[in-house]
């Protein structure tokens, strides 16, 4: 039997130490400052040590909207500054063809609807957010208002800016930096994992996501500001050019770095690393200014030396080891056939990034390591790989790991790389989700994203459901059950086999649409997934159920037992990161770990 996978949420806490100052009179002295657990001198000489980096910090944006297609949970309530903001998203909307989307819509006359609900739309943009990407929303009905479920709605469009509030109470809003549904409609993503009754608890279904739902409008800019009084155009400069040297940006494409004024680099971040914005913006703090050989070549010695230190950030070490150049590579050469798993592993993930064909091969044999505690940050550094095609013959190996986190890493740098190990499904009539199947020799395993795109996965052979079967979903209005081989037409010329039999319901209780399908996982997605309308021929191939339903019904025949295969929810970023560095301290981790 499958091992099957248990999820958590992880929730991270943010604690806030608290400062306190004192006055320090002619006879007292300042405390000494304690030494550093490593030497982090040796970063002294860095463009990190000399700036500060401006546009980390993620910017919160909030707009209002309609949700509509609700059955009678939505609400009338909408006060007047919200109602104009609401139509002032629609002015301007057109189609493909050039025609208006919404210019006609009167707000007032679809909030008087109870299958509509006004919401909140809060998101938060990205340090180094381009023009066009997607972003994740969070949605919640206005307060103080009737609306009790958003579940099966759909957000119509609506824009999202820095919000403030007048001293009336009034929301103050800024010009526009996403637009959020547009040009379609973006289905409501509410939780499928909850088994309160919404009758009972309606809470829980007044708050949803919307995901990939929002588009930045315009770059975030991010500047390299000169901690230095009265500022350096010398130094500035210098700082410019020595980027442009490291880090060439593509033909056509603005400088990596300019100079903007006396304490202000203007910083770009070049094509090849859109996918990997974040560790760019770490080989900037981190590479020398300096460019002597006898220099370089003493720090990177010393660098490689700290990172035997168990106490020192090795990924900033890493960092400044990459941003020196292949002029490391045979110090790391060196350092990666230490026997310290924590040398070893830095230092080639460091040289396989600066095209060390060997290094990539050992960061292979790390990745498939289940003893290794660096077998999770193996693998996703694996999956980052500036040469996809190089590191793809390590991955497709790690699909058939024991550790389910490891083949989802594994997953994801393939299909970023467009292996042909992952399958697109096609679906006979449109769906709002995408379906990937993963070859695999390995356990089934169940994949759900939660951000970026609405997406199911699944690595392995594709599990079949247990018959006999009975799901009734939590709103009532999906009922999957299972048609044995004695009940089905004992005239048929094939041979008979277990069918699953799909009914969906109206609101109202009255039965909608009755479908057959295999009871192969496939089937079942394909069947509730695709579109209602029926083709051209007027056969019905789905139900048309929406994402977020689709995934309560395999988590509800998973947790049942009627579907053999593990289960895990995508993992937000900030827990990703958490679960890669905790395992590097628990070298003893479970078959499969839990998000």
């Amino acid at each position: 039997m499958a091992t099957r996978v248990l999820f958590t949420v992880i929730t991270l806490f943010c604690l806030g130490a608290g400062f306190s100052s004192c006055s320090i009179g002619p006879t007292t002295s300042a405390p000494p400052r304690p030494a550093p657990d490593w030497n982090i001198s040796l970063l002294d000489d860095t463009i990190g040590a000399i700036v500060d980096l401006e546009g980390l910090q993620p910017i919160s944006v909030r707009g209002y909207g309609l949700v509509i297609g609700l059955d009678g949970t939505g609400s009338r309530e909408c006060p007047k500054q919200i109602l104009g903001i609401i139509q002032d998203g629609f002015r301007g909307r057109t189609k493909a063809d050039g025609t208006a989307h919404y210019d006609n819509i009167d707000a007032r006359a679809l909030i008087g609807k109870l299958s509509t609900a006004v919401v909140v739309v809060e998101a938060r943009i990205p340090p180094a957010a381009a023009d066009g990407d997607k972003i994740d929303l969070n949605i919640s009905a206005l307060p103080n208002t009737q609306t009790t479920s958003l579940a099966g709605g759909e957000l119509l469009v609506c824009e999202l800016a820095i919000e403030l509030i007048s001293t009336a109470g009034a929301p103050i809003r800024r010009s526009p930096m996403v637009v959020a549904a547009y040009p379609e409609p973006a289905p409501v993503f509410v939780n499928p994992f909850s088994n309160l009754d919404s009758a009972k608890h309606p809470v829980s279904l007044r708050s949803a996501r919307i995901i990939g739902g929002g588009k930045v409008l315009r770059t975030r800019p991010l500047n390299l500001v000169l901690q230095v009084p009265g500022g350096s155009y010398r130094l500035v400069r210098q700082i410019a050019n020595r980027l442009n040297f490291r880090f060439p940006s593509s033909p056509g494409e603005l400088p990596t770095a300019e100079a903007q004024s006396v304490n202000i680099v203007r910083l770009i971040i070049p094509r090849e690393y859109h996918t990997r914005q974040r560790h760019f913006l770490m080989l900037v703090l981190q590479t020398y200014l300096s460019t002597d050989p006898v220099y370089i070549a003493t720090r990177s010695r010393q660098l490689i030396a700290e990172l035997a230190n168990p106490k020192s950030q090795a990924d900033r070490i890493a960092a400044a080891l990459e941003s020196i150049g292949k002029s490391t590579l045979p110090d790391l050469r060196d350092a990666y056939e230490s026997a310290d798993p924590r040398v070893a592993f830095y230092a080639a993930r460091t040289a396989a990034l600066l095209d060390d064909l060997e290094a990539l091969s050992l960061l292979g044999r790390i990745a498939a390591d289940d003893s290794s505690p660096y077998q999770l940050l193996a693998t996703s550094a694996l999956s980052q790989m500036p040469h996809p095609y190089r590191a793809n013959q390590f991955l497709r190996p790690l699909l058939d790991s024991r550790n389910s986190l490891v083949r989802i890493r594994a997953y994801e740098g393939l299909a970023r790389n467009a292996d042909p190990s992952v399958r697109r499904v096609r679906f006979e009539r449109p769906a709002e989700f995408a379906l990937d199947l993963v070859l695999s020799k390995g356990q089934p395993l169940i994949y759900v994203q939660t951000t970026k795109e609405p997406r199911i996965v699944l690595i392995g052979q594709p599990p079949q459901c247990r018959v006999p079967v009975f799901y009734l979903s939590r709103d009532r209005l999906l009922t999957i059950s299972s048609t044995s081989p004695s009940e089905q037409d004992p005239n048929a010329q094939a041979k008979p086999s277990a069918q699953l039999s799909l009914l969906r319901r109206t609101p109202s209780g009255d039965i909608g649409l009755i479908l057959q399908s295999a009871p192969d996982i496939v089937s079942l997605i394909k069947a509730l997934g695709s579109d209602v309308e029926p083709d051209h021929e007027g056969v019905h191939h789905g139900l048309g159920m929406n994402y977020s339903q689709v995934v309560a019904a395999l988590y509800g025949l998973w947790q049942n037992k009627d579907v053999s295969a593990g289960f895990v929810l995508q993992q937000s970023p900030a827990a990703r990161d958490l679960v890669e560095r905790a395992s590097a301290w628990a070298p003893q981790r479970p078959e499969t770990s839990s998000p």
